[in-house]
């Protein structure tokens, strides 16, 4: 046995779905962009830029406000009470 043991290749298909669906692949392959997101206009990727730059500019000029509390919260906090008396509704609102 030594023989190399070749594979058939896989028969194309000429119809059918998967046919169609090859068809549609080569078609579009023409329409596709082929700089892969390259920008096609000037004015947009002009425009972009000039966003970036603004968003970049405006992390610098952000107030620093100190949101530490005075007061150490606490660790733990238990509600208790008995069925259809607000425990819920409590929370909810102390969250907000």
């Amino acid at each position: 046995m030594d023989t190399k043991q070749t594979h058939k290749a896989h028969r194309v298909r000429k119809a059918g779905a998967s046919a169609k669906k090859k068809q549609q692949k080569t078609k579009n392959a023409e329409k596709n962009n082929p700089k892969a997101f390259a920008m096609q206009s000037a004015q947009r990727a002009d425009r972009m830029a000039r966003r970036k730059a603004e968003l970049d500019e405006k992390k610098f000029h952000v107030p620093m406000a100190d949101r530490t509390p005075k007061v150490a919260p606490p660790l733990v906090v238990a509600v208790a009470g008995p069925p259809q008396s607000g425990k819920s509704t409590l929370i909810k609102s102390l969250v907000r």
